[in-house]
């Protein structure tokens, strides 16, 4: 397994035991067999895990998916950034657990666009102008 999924093995083991939970207990609360959660923690297996097991096993043990997504590397790598701090994370649960409707969306993306804006217009009134 490459570096990432060993990260996820490492944290999955961690949180399990924080939790006090057996790798039995856990199985039986992620509905997952004890073995695979012992290849995964162990970081043994010969292929990476699903996200429907990365999410079984965040809620069994009411951890973040989406850190537990990134870890185990199920997250396109063109999205991956959104997905590596806390902050983007808290962001997404929170726009996740709304029930955004067009207007909504159609805000957000105003809003960003005019940060955009804004940042765009700092660098280039701050660029030092060249001497000729």
């Amino acid at each position: 397994m490459n570096k990432t999924n060993h990260q996820f093995g490492l944290r999955l083991r961690q949180d399990r035991e924080r939790a006090g939970m057996t790798v039995r207990q856990l199985a039986e609360a992620a509905s997952i067999n004890y073995s695979y959660i012992t290849k995964i923690e162990k970081s043994t297996g010969k292929s990476g895990v699903s996200d429907v097991v990365v999410r079984a096993l965040a809620a069994a043990l009411d951890a973040d998916e989406y850190e537990y997504l990134y870890l185990s590397q199920l997250v396109p790598e063109s999205i991956e950034p959104i997905f590596a701090t806390d902050e983007s994370r808290e962001f997404l649960h929170e726009v996740t657990s709304r029930k955004l409707n067009a207007d909504d969306w159609q805000a957000l993306q105003r809003c960003l666009e005019s940060r955009a804006s804004y940042d765009n217009t700092r660098r280039t009134k701050t660029k030092p102008s060249s001497v000729a």
